[in-house]
């Protein structure tokens, strides 16, 4: 997104940041053409602050859904957090993740041996994938599939491999491509004996989840749906956290083809040029008003877009916001209770001595 853009971005959107993201970002460290450590700061500098949410890992979340713990897919992201015991209750604080930790040095253009390392190691691994020859593997190991000619049959087929197909081979399947050690495997195996789901969805939603992508890309390699570009086998992992976001945005033509078996009723897809196009004409709006302008729109209608019928930012505010009365500041926004900010201030004291006390140990 071009830095002309960033503030509208910022006003009206929170960034949910996949690991996969921070990832590549991280191999740009050594590409030769459109890399190194100036483009890492750059695109550093977007994804920090209070913009942008890491979310969790899905290797972790796949693995907590196995285990029997239930993943919210309701559109907010999962972010890594402690919990402690304060006077007046719980309190949970975000904790920083390594992803977080990266971004800050990066931005600092500070960069150690193992990020060179790891970016060394990703682009080789990329460059050693040959989706062709997984084409044809695949294409020899199922030779009995029925004809499919479009996107629209080919979800309805694996919709129909998975819910008629031996649900406990299904886990297997999804035990081995999550590339599990022996011990978890057992363990999740001995969950699946104990309680005797329905069906693979029952035991397991969110790693059900994957998994369904995963067969999605499979079968749409046997069937020349999928390309085989390389840079899918990484391109498809950003379609795992769907279920923390309310809009995917994305020019990557996988997710293009694939969001539509992805994505719940209550989110949106948009490719990147058009939400690009939105936000500059936001932009030329909020430039053309002074500042005595800017001042009186925030006072009546907070980080509010323009009303535009036709901008795809007004549709999704309008459809999950409530427009603000326009009514004076003071009365749309009541003075807290006394003494609430000074004990929502202790609150916070306390966990954070809680969460140093423990860095220490």
């Amino acid at each position: 997104m071009p830095n002309r853009l960033l503030g509208a971005l910022y006003r009206h959107y929170l960034l949910v940041v996949p690991p996969v993201l921070v990832a590549e970002i991280g191999a740009d460290l050594t590409k030769k053409r459109d890399g190194g450590p100036d483009q890492l700061k750059t695109l550093s500098e977007k994804l920090g602050g209070p913009h942008a949410m890491i979310n969790m890992d899905h290797r972790y979340l796949r693995i907590a859904s196995l285990r029997g713990k239930p993943i919210t897919m309701d559109g907010r992201p999962i972010v890594e957090a402690e919990t402690f015991t304060t006077s007046t209750g719980q309190a949970s604080i975000a904790v920083e993740t390594p992803e977080n930790e990266q971004l800050l040095r990066w931005r600092a253009l500070q960069f150690t041996e193992s990020d060179t390392t790891t970016a060394t190691e990703w682009r080789k691994i990329l460059a050693s994938v040959n989706l062709e020859k997984t084409r044809e593997n695949l294409k020899r190991s199922n030779p009995d599939l029925p004809p499919v000619k479009s996107l629209h049959e080919l979800g309805q087929l694996v919709d129909l491999v998975l819910a008629t197909g031996d649900q406990r081979l299904l886990l297997q399947m999804c035990l081995e491509d999550a590339q599990l050690d022996e011990t978890t495997k057992s363990e999740i195996v001995r969950r699946w004996n104990e309680i005797k789901p329905a069906t693979f969805f029952d035991f397991a939603p969110y790693a059900f989840f994957c998994f369904r992508i995963r067969m999605l890309f499979h079968f749409g390699l046997i069937y020349n749906l999928v390309t085989t570009k390389a840079s899918n086998t990484a391109d498809i992992l950003y379609l795992y956290y769907a279920p923390f976001c309310k809009i995917f945005c994305s020019n990557d033509n996988i997710h293009v083809d694939l969001q539509r078996f992805v994505l719940r009723t209550d989110q949106c897809f948009i490719r990147f040029r058009e939400l690009r196009n939105d936000l500059d004409a936001i932009s030329f709006f909020w430039d053309s008003l002074t500042q005595n302008e800017r001042h009186l729109w925030f006072d009546v209608f907070g980080h509010w877009p323009p009303r535009n019928s036709g901008s795809f930012t007004f549709q999704r505010w309008n459809a999950t916001m409530a427009m603000p009365a326009r009514k004076p500041k003071a009365v749309r926004c009541p003075t807290p209770p006394p003494g609430y900010i000074r004990e929502l201030i202790d609150t916070l004291g306390e966990a954070m001595n809680q969460k140093r006390r423990q860095s220490k140990i």
